[in-house]
């Protein structure tokens, strides 16, 4: 009987095996247009779990095994090596592109305090409740330990024994609910509120957390004179995004091994955290590289429009953006015919056919739509592919997402960035992070081997905005 049911376990293996190994993808032979969403898309949370053995991986993805949790401890070696004694956690907020830009600022600022960076929790995005999202399922975390010293949560929780001793801000604070959650989710304590004259934390029990506050935009050298503290460990909330980090130039790779911060341009620094930080998972790298060999042929354009009624919306209302002003005029025929025009100084790089992805959020299936039956009927060469991201996630490997606890939603925003990375023509949003974050990562190195380039990019809203006020 047991030698009976070792070898259905044996047959069953080698079945499974030959189904992965049997899958490939097949090269499109069309010109694509691409909608990204539709407001039917299933939702799921960390509770469901499932395994649908008919899902078939990828190539370029099915080699992960479907192991898609927490990468492997490793003895990586950072090119920065910091103080293993001291540490400090990213109170990153917002919503999850203002998180990772918040990311980068947090990491330099761990480098100007030699102090060991915690990989922190991220959240979803506030219409789905700000779930804590794992930091594997938002950023690499192996290059970005190969960056810096780097430790997890837990470690950082063991050291500090129950309660962090600093809070660095600058020149803005937060409120109760800002540090209650985070207390909660790094289970470290913070007492609320603090004593104004001293600074400190009220506290009937337990050791005292200083707050420390200079009320002011700090400058790199004013980082290192008010932050300098000797207690292990710190909170540093995440402030403003580092608009700096946007206008870099790029620069050459850092040496295997930095032995003196001190002699790194200011600039080179910021570069290798972006390009290190701000990666995305492999996994979510990888899942974009085979759809786009799955419906492009050749280079596509991205194309990001992000201004939705329900959450950009805010923007004008609180924030008083200038895009406001025409936003709401702006038709999707309008949108068709500046990426037309715009896209004319190219054609004859397009022999087989333009390839076009559209990101915009859910609420926008509709006016997306309109997009594309304006393109086609300005150029035949504009075609829907039968395939979208949605689909090829949902068949090909939405199993996979589900049981590592991913996001569907969160999920297909990263893929659609990473899509937005690779493609050779970006039309991006202007005052919208997610956009920022896609530019941030579309350099390329020439064959020569110089320094990195920027891929090309144009605001879809400032040609929409031309085209809009050249007809009326």
């Amino acid at each position: 009987m047991r030698y009976l049911i070792s070898c259905v376990k044996t047959l069953i293996i080698v079945a499974v095996l030959t189904l992965l190994s049997n899958f490939c993808i097949e090269r499109s032979a069309f010109s694509q247009l691409s909608l990204t969403r539709n407001l039917n898309r299933p939702s799921y949370g960390p509770n469901i779990l499932s395994d649908n053995a008919s899902s078939q991986l990828p190539p370029v993805v099915k080699k992960r095994q479907c192991v898609w949790g927490p990468p492997p401890k490793k003895n990586v070696v950072p090119k920065i090596k910091l103080d293993p004694t001291k540490f400090l956690y990213p109170g990153i907020r917002a919503g999850p592109n203002n998180q990772m830009r918040q990311l980068l600022k947090v990491v330099h600022v761990a480098i100007l305090l030699n102090r060991t960076l915690v990989v922190p929790n991220f959240y979803s995005h506030f219409s789905v409740g700000q779930q804590i999202v794992q930091p594997y399922q938002r950023v690499d975390v192996d290059r970005i330990c190969s960056l810096v010293s780097c430790v997890t949560l837990e470690t950082f929780q063991k050291v500090c024994n129950g309660t962090f001793h600093y809070v660095f801000l600058q020149n803005q604070d937060f409120n109760e609910k800002f540090y209650k959650t985070t207390a909660k989710d790094t289970g470290l304590s913070i007492r609320w509120p603090w004593d104004k004259p001293t600074n400190k934390f009220k506290s009937t029990s337990g050791p005292t957390v200083e707050r420390i506050f200079p009320n002011k935009q700090l400058s790199l050298s004013e980082i290192k004179k008010y932050f300098d503290v000797p207690k292990p460990c710190a909170l540093y909330p995440g402030h403003e995004d580092d608009m700096s980090f946007f206008y870099l130039k790029p620069s050459l790779p850092l040496p295997d091994v930095v032995e003196d911060i001190s002699k790194l341009q200011e600039d080179d620094l910021k570069f290798a955290i972006m390009e290190e930080v701000g990666t995305l998972p492999h996994v979510i790298d990888d899942t974009a590289l085979a759809y786009s060999q799955k419906v492009f042929k050749g280079d596509y354009v991205g194309v990001h429009w992000r201004y939705d009624d329900s959450d950009w919306a805010r923007h004008c209302t609180v924030l008083g953006d200038p895009t406001c002003k025409n936003v709401k005029k702006i038709s999707g025929k309008h949108i068709a015919t500046a990426i037309h025009n715009d896209l004319q100084k190219f054609m004859t790089k397009f022999t087989q056919g333009i390839n076009i992805y559209i990101a915009a959020p859910p609420s926008m299936s509709t006016f997306a739509q309109s997009i594309v039956t304006e393109l086609k009927q300005l150029n035949s060469t504009f075609h829907i592919a039968p395939l979208t991201l949605e689909q090829f996630v949902t068949d090909k490997i939405d199993s996979c997402f589900k049981k590592n606890n991913w996001h569907f939603g969160d999920t297909l925003s990263l893929i659609e960035m990473a899509l937005m990375q690779k493609s050779e023509y970006f039309y991006y949003s202007k005052s919208s992070t997610w956009s920022k974050n896609c530019q941030q990562r579309r350099w390329f190195v020439p064959q020569d081997g110089k320094l990195a380039v920027m891929k090309y990019e144009a605001s879809i809203f400032d040609l929409s905005e031309a085209v809009l006020l050249g007809s009326s």
